[in-house]
């Protein structure tokens, strides 16, 4: 057990410039944030505290920015507005005070991605017709431009994202009332989006995740809320060509346990 910490809900990670291990959650009761972290890299942990003063915080990201400051993203439950805080130095203790991110409201879901340029990169659905919006820093560490529609897709749910080997940022989605993922992607590096595509032919995903490996392939994540029992490994799922060549989607590895089916991404690129 990582502290005595109790009715944590919404929890994510992330690696401090000195390769520490720092996680944040937001708690069901009142909805503040609390992190706690390594206090060595690898090695014990300081103990949870809170992270500023706000509350009725909900889903939560994080990011790093291009001087290793760590700066994490909560929409607020009672009006979907998109709240951000920050290293004020890195692997620092000391966090600015939570700041609204844009105009928008009732905003949910959300993701974060780090550009090519290192500018940080926000994306979140709205809980009203499931329009996916993004928000980006206009320089490195700098401020951020309000909040634009992305694509006109409709009843978009969980979301993630990852960078491709083009260094191109790729957003995922799942579709509320189907469960199956769509996705979009940058049409050049730290440049504008291309439509949306489905990403093969899975139905009921629930939670997503989107990570690159080592051969520089996204991998991607989805937990199977169906129980389908006819998702084959190295079932190869051909969809659409996109502007940098035939995808082809195989499913990698299944988890009767958890439901989770792990579908790896391939581009001619």
């Amino acid at each position: 057990m990582l502290g005595d910490a109790r009715s944590l809900g919404n929890i994510v990670v992330a690696a401090d410039a000195d390769n520490r291990l720092e996680v944040f959650a937001t708690d069901t009761a009142t909805g503040m944030m609390w992190h706690n972290w390594q206090d060595p890299p690898n090695d014990n942990w300081h103990g949870w505290g809170t992270l500023g003063s706000a509350t009725t915080l909900g889903q939560l990201a994080v990011g790093c920015n291009e001087d290793k400051r760590l700066e994490v993203f909560a929409t607020d439950t009672s009006t979907g507005m998109m709240w951000h805080s920050w290293q004020n130095a890195p692997n620092g203790s000391d966090w600015h005070d939570w700041r609204r991110l844009g105009s928008a409201t009732t905003l949910g879901n959300l993701a974060v991605g780090c550009n090519e340029d290192k500018r940080l990169e926000v994306f979140a659905t709205d809980t009203a017709a499931g329009l996916t919006w993004h928000s980006w820093q206009d320089t490195p560490n700098g401020n951020w431009h309000d909040w634009r529609m992305l694509g006109d897709a409709r009843g978009c749910g969980r979301l993630a994202v990852a960078a491709n080997a083009n260094k191109c940022l790729e957003v995922f989605t799942v579709d509320r009332r189907e469960g199956t993922a769509w996705h979009s992607r940058q049409k050049d590096k730290n440049g504008s989006f291309g439509g949306w595509s489905m990403l093969g032919s899975i139905h009921g995903l629930g939670r997503i995740a989107a990570v690159p490996n080592d051969s520089q392939l996204i991998e991607f994540l989805g937990v199977d809320t169906m129980g389908h029992r006819d998702l084959i490994e190295g079932e190869g799922l051909e969809i659409d060509a996109t502007p940098s060549g035939a995808t082809r989607v195989q499913v990698t590895k299944i988890d009767a346990d958890s439901q989770t089916a792990t579908i790896r991404l391939t581009y001619g690129i």
